[in-house]
């Protein structure tokens, strides 16, 4: 008989437990979509990532192109030669690129007063789809964006000077021969892949296509 009512209890326990998360994640509203296109420019406002003391108002993304190319030949682009400047990766990294998909873009900063709580990082960026999401790589944003040494400690998060400009390179990176996340290129290439620049209360994004 105890046995039972043990049951019973635990079962009514779940059911409430149940009902108020379904309660929680109903009260949650979903952030409305601002959706752009390559070549528009998103202007960010107040939208945030995960954190309130975020502050990138005044900043606004263009992404200008996009491409595919293979690791070696990314390296190459931008002149790094691993014998002669260093391994970025070992063999068995979980890291280690195999393709990248670059995007660049133009980022503005259109205050007119210097406010050092006001920036962007790109460690939120990511390329979003339906099924997968694929990250900026460290190391070969620091050689695309000709980043220092001494400056690498900074990671990816900047501020422009008041009413200027700058472009950037950003390496999202997959290996579809990786045994732990493979993403093949032709899904990558098939996909519907945003640029995501804000979670809340908009979640602003680009629409991003290869252009060359």
């Amino acid at each position: 008989m105890k046995k039972k009512i043990a049951a019973v209890a635990t079962a009514l326990l779940v059911l409430l437990l149940g009902i108020r998360i379904w309660m929680v994640n109903r009260e949650i509203e979903s952030p409305e979509v601002v959706q752009f296109e390559m070549g528009e420019e998103a202007e960010i406002g107040r939208n945030i990532f995960n954190d309130r003391v975020e502050n990138m108002n005044g900043y606004s993304v263009t992404a200008e192109s996009a491409r595919i190319m293979t690791y070696e030949d990314y390296l190459k682009k931008y002149g790094y030669n691993e014998e002669e400047d260093g391994v970025l990766f070992e063999e068995d990294s979980m890291l280690r690129p195999e393709m990248i998909y670059e995007v660049d873009i133009l980022v503005k900063n259109y205050n007119e007063e210097d406010n050092t709580g006001c920036g962007i990082s790109y460690s939120d960026y990511k390329l979003t789809a339906s099924d997968f999401m694929l990250s900026v790589s460290s190391p070969l944003y620091w050689i695309a964006n000709d980043i220092a040494e001494e400056n690498q400690n900074l990671m990816m998060s900047f501020r422009l000077r008041p009413e200027s400009e700058m472009r950037f390179h950003l390496p999202f990176y997959f290996a579809p021969e990786s045994p732990a996340e493979s993403v093949s290129e032709e899904a990558v290439r098939d996909a519907d892949l945003q640029l995501v620049l804000s979670l809340y209360p908009e979640q602003r994004q680009i629409r991003i296509d290869e252009t060359e």
